[in-house]
């Protein structure tokens, strides 16, 4: 029983987690953790970007870019209080 509990955890534990890979963006790699300023500066502005609200009261909003050239396949990029915190390759979101 203890190990059928141990596997269940640990298979929920890599649904729920993104890998971090970087995106080479031009000649620059874009990596979690950097600037927004440093995105634009590298890549230009996104093909779209939206901003949400993460909460009624909080203040806090998400900016989430959508790169649709280069290599064919889209990017997008979360951006929280000016940072890059997550960076998907495929379909939007």
């Amino acid at each position: 029983m203890k190990v059928l509990a141990i596997f269940i955890a640990v298979t929920l534990s890599t649904l729920f987690t993104t890998p971090v890979f970087p995106w080479q963006c031009r000649r620059a790699l874009i990596r979690v953790g950097d600037s927004a300023g440093r995105v634009l500066k590298k890549c230009g502005k996104p093909d779209y970007r939206e901003t949400v609200s993460l909460g009624v009261n909080s203040g806090k909003t998400r900016q989430i870019w959508y790169y649709e050239k280069g290599d064919g396949l889209p990017r997008t990029l979360i951006i929280e209080e000016g940072e890059v915190v997550q960076i998907k390759t495929g379909s939007r979101f």
